[in-house]
This record gives C-alpha cells, structure tokens and sequence, in this order.
C-alpha cells in the first residue's frame, strides 16, 4: 500500500502524523509508514553485517576482542548480537531510542546465528534490555552526532553504518564524518551503504525543493530527510578529514528517473553522472 502513494502525498502524510501524539506515532510506525530499516528481520540483521564486513575484506577469525561501531542502528541493536557471537564489543548510535526491547526478537537472531555457527553467545539470563547490553558487552547512545563526542578517540576498530549517513543533518554531515575519523583507531575501518534515492518514491524528487525550505527544522523532522548531499560531496568529505578509500561500489540509473528541469536550481548544475548515483558502498580506512 506505502508503495502506492504518490510522493506529494507521503510528505503530506509524514508531515500530519511526525506530529500526532506518540502511541498514534508509533502504531503508524508499526505499518512501515516510520520504520527505520528492517532491523528487526533477523536475516536482514546477519546478512548486513556478514554483507559488509565482506566488503571490507576483513577475516571474521580477527575479529575476536574487537570494537564495533554502528551508526544508525534504527529499530534494533541487532548488530551487537551477531558483534557479539563473533567475540566483539560494540557501541549502537542513533538520534532517538528507536531499537525494540523486546528480547525476544533478538534471541530470534541468535538461534539463527546458531544454526549457522556455533558460538559460546548464551542469552538463557536475559530478561531485559538491559541484560542484553550487558552480555553482547554493548552500549546504546542516543543522541546522534553529540554522542560519538562521548567516545574515546582512536577506540573504535570498526565501524559500519546501512542507509544512515544520507539521513544525516547536511550542517553536521562534515562534523560526523569528522568524529568517526577521531574515534576510529589507527588503520580502522569505516564500511558505509549509502542510499541517495529520496525515501519517499526511489526517485529523486528531493531535489525539486529550495535549500531553505528542505533543511527547515519542519521539513527535517517530519520522517522523510535526507541531506541531498551528492556522492561527489560526500567522497571529498571522507577524504578532507583524513579517510583513505580503500574500495567502492556505485550503483547509477542508466537514465535519471526526473528530468532536471524539475529540479531546484541548487542542483541544476551538478554533473548528470553524479546525479545518477542512486547508491554506494565504501570502505574508509584511518590512516
């Protein structure tokens, strides 16, 4: 059904119920209409993880008394319990306390991590969210960009992020990118996917708006943002603040799904092949 609704309409909507009263907010949540990510898929939940530590060529034996960290975890810390099965702690950020505490959930995840590889992970004393911090050796911040300062420089081995640094507010973007360099250790890795679609159709229809109106705090928290920062933007931040890029994977539309006379004026200029890039992988190293 979400997929049926024309983009206007979705900002319409997003914008009426970001501002209902929380349980209505959270019911419209539970239809997918707020859903942050499919987190709490615990298939989803391994194969991103499994997905992007493979992009980073990285030999799981090594990963034993290692540190994670996940940017934008979204609707479950999920990520700490398969961290965790590998011998790894991990620290969770995101902007609110959006993951489910419902163990349950993640006990799910563990047994389907079981039936793949047997760990010493044992969730038999969990009964609280708070349980499950413990045991997974995680913690869970959630106040976006001001809690990576909490961090302790060159303390983090790895860190990843699924479609999160898009949602990042653009005037803090080069901030972020800023403390993850801190924070990662000498040689760390940064694995990021990257989804420059808007989150409204999978088109581009984001970028018909003014600067002003789009980067409004009414806009920004309404539940569809996304900085608009192009791929080419993006790169030449990861390397201003130090990032060497070890690889990287850009999906592009053959064709860009508007036309650009739709577009804002902002980004009538930009080169029509940085316009095309619809999603990216990359891994960043600390050097």
């Amino acid at each position: 059904m979400n997929k049926l609704i024309p983009w206007y309409l979705k900002i319409l909507l997003k914008i009426i119920l970001a501002r209902l009263p929380v349980n209505i907010h959270r019911f419209w949540r539970n239809l997918g209409i707020f859903k942050h990510g499919d987190m709490d898929n615990s298939s989803y939940v391994i194969n991103n993880f499994e997905s992007l530590i493979k992009f980073g060529d990285v030999n799981k034996s090594t990963l034993n008394n290692k540190n994670l960290l996940e940017v934008g975890c979204g609707d479950s810390i999920g990520s700490a319990v398969v961290a965790a099965s590998y011998g790894m702690s991990s620290i969770l950020v995101d902007v609110d306390s959006f993951a489910t505490k419902e163990i349950e959930i993640y006990k799910k995840i563990l047994n389907e991590i079981n039936a793949q590889r047997k760990t010493s992970l044992d969730f038999n004393g969990v009964h609280s969210f708070e349980d499950l911090l413990q045991i997974c050796k995680a913690s869970y911040l959630t106040r976006g960009t001001s809690s990576l300062k909490d961090i302790d420089s060159s303390s983090v081995d790895f860190i990843i992020s699924q479609a999160c640094l898009e949602h990042v507010r653009k005037d803090e973007f080069k901030e972020f990118v800023e403390e993850t360099y801190r924070l990662s250790k000498q040689d760390g890795l940064s694995i990021h996917s990257i989804d420059f679609k808007d989150h409204l159709s999978y088109s581009l229809n984001n970028l018909r708006f003014s600067e002003s109106l789009w980067e409004s705090n009414f806009m920004a928290s309404s539940g569809f943002y996304t900085n608009r920062l192009r791929y080419s933007e993006m790169r030449e931040i990861f390397i201003d603040a130090g990032f060497e890029i070890v690889c990287e994977n850009i999906s592009s539309w053959e064709n860009l799904p508007l036309t650009i006379n739709k577009f804002n004026k902002a980004f009538k200029d930009f080169d029509e092949n940085d316009l095309k890039v619809k999603e990216v992988v990359i891994c960043l190293k600390k050097t």
